[in-house]
């Protein structure tokens, strides 16, 4: 029963340590859709807590036979629908995922994800970097402002 364990992901969400979790949908194809009420919980959680779901499809000419392979291609309807989520900008992701087999984990799987994060940290660092450095311009500007004042200050004025 696939209600069963959706309702668990669900229910734990509101754990606050499950709750930025991402939930993880694994089929051979033979999925059928969750009941109505679960369907509308499970799309006001990735509306309001930002929940994103993955499905993960085998193969199903390796994992079934073929009369049920075409009944299977004819579910992935229901794991695509699922595995569908919206962005910050409001655009449709689409996190369905058919693992082909373990061929594909010959090369670095992660290499271009490495490569973007570490982009993105150094753009944080150079951010930061130019941030420190705005301050300091400022509390500069700011103290040589002060002691311009003071020295105005402190000139006596003769009438």
């Amino acid at each position: 029963e696939f209600n069963v364990p959706l309702t668990r992901c669900l229910e734990r969400l509101h754990d606050a340590k499950w709750a930025n979790s991402d939930i993880l949908l694994v089929t051979d194809g033979e999925l059928r859709p969750p009941k109505p009420e679960i369907t509308r919980k499970l799309e006001g959680a990735k509306e309001s807590m930002g929940l994103r779901v993955h499905g993960l499809a085998l193969p199903a000419n390796q994992v079934i036979g073929h009369q049920a392979q075409l009944e299977a291609k004819l579910e992935m309807r229901v794991l695509r629908s699922l595995s569908t989520n919206t962005t910050r900008r409001g655009t449709d992701e689409v996190n369905l995922h058919l693992f082909e087999g373990w061929d594909a984990f010959e090369s670095d799987v992660f290499a271009e994800e490495n490569a973007v994060l570490a982009a993105q940290v150094a753009a944080g660092k150079l951010a930061e970097a130019w941030r420190e450095e705005e301050v300091a311009r400022r509390m500069a500007e700011s103290a040589d402002e002060s002691a311009k004042e003071r020295a105005l200050k402190s000139v006596p004025v003769n009438m």
